[in-house]
């Protein structure tokens, strides 16, 4: 973040910054700026990141240092295994049924979290107009050196916390239990009046469905907590493109843009032919020795 702020995109990247600032503390009140700590806080890690839309997409992800935090209680969650998603598309196909999928955005903020975590964070890499429109003016102190920071409580999940997926999955566990959506075992639901079926992946559902209300309730029923992003014909999921032919009662699966786009990544200018299949090692001569093929 620092580099982006220091580049020709500064203006753009910070204005990025302050919408992530906006969303932790304004929409989803995540953290809330403080004038002391009770204990050590620990860092607040902007991540820069550009994405290709057409257009260059910039965001920033507001990321905890979680590494400095200590947590006295397992945080570990299920997620659902590669074998129970393919028995699901299995039974889809077998059943004849339909299958969806759904995104949940910002699912790692909002929920709340036993203790409050701190964090202490440079005013510089934020306008002052939106530090004064979040309230957070009141609160800037000086450091030795004649920086300007702010320390923020963060009393709910975010980016970078060790226990932020594990409350976040139980919240969203307990909020799909009070609307009849039960696990059979980790990480796989079904209703209790509804024929639905749907695997959990960390915020990603792949979701068995007859009738296109029951996946709508669905929908209805987690856009009570979190913006939702539904595909009531699931063309990828979990990185797979997903073909789903109902008549010949097939799926596939399939990634057909990974090898083109792990090329563009690390031989962006091409791989050059080569006219055999492994490495050639020409010899050196002069020396009496033994000359191995290396490994």
């Amino acid at each position: 973040m620092r580099s982006c702020l220091s580049g020709p995109d500064s203006a753009l990247w910070m204005t990025a910054g302050g919408a992530e600032l906006t969303k932790l503390v304004r929409d989803t009140a995540t953290m809330r700026p403080v004038m002391t700590c009770p204990r050590k806080p620990t860092y607040y890690n902007p991540v820069p990141r550009e994405k290709w839309k057409g257009y260059i997409e910039r965001r920033v992800r507001g990321v905890g240092g979680g590494d400095r935090c200590y947590v006295d209680y397992p945080v570990a969650t299920h997620t659902c295994p590669m074998s129970v998603f393919k028995i699901l598309l299995h039974a889809t196909v077998s059943e004849n049924s339909h299958f969806g999928s759904l995104d949940l955005t910002d699912f790692f903020l909002g929920s709340l979290m036993p203790a409050p975590e701190y964090l202490i964070i440079m005013a510089a890499q934020f306008t002052p107009a939106l530090l004064d429109t979040l309230g957070i003016t009141p609160f800037l102190q000086t450091d030795s050196k004649g920086r300007s920071y702010f320390f923020t409580e963060v009393s709910k999940t975010m980016y970078g916390f060790r226990q932020a997926g594990f409350h976040a999955n139980e919240q969203v566990i307990a909020h799909l239990l009070s609307h009849g959506y039960y696990q059979t075992q980790p990480c796989l639901f079904t209703h209790t009046t509804d024929p639905i079926v749907f695997c959990l992946v960390v915020d990603d559902y792949g979701v068995k469905y007859t009738h296109v209300d029951q996946f709508h309730r669905l929908v209805d029923c987690l856009s009570l907590l979190y913006h939702v992003k539904a595909s009531p014909v699931a063309t990828s999921f979990l990185g797979f493109t997903i073909s789903h032919d109902r008549q010949a009662r097939t799926i596939a699966l399939s990634m057909p843009s990974y090898i083109p786009n792990m090329l563009a990544r690390f031989r962006p200018e091409g791989v050059p032919p080569a006219r055999s299949p492994s490495i050639y090692t020409p010899p050196s001569y002069g020396p009496s020795a033994p000359q191995l093929s290396p490994k």
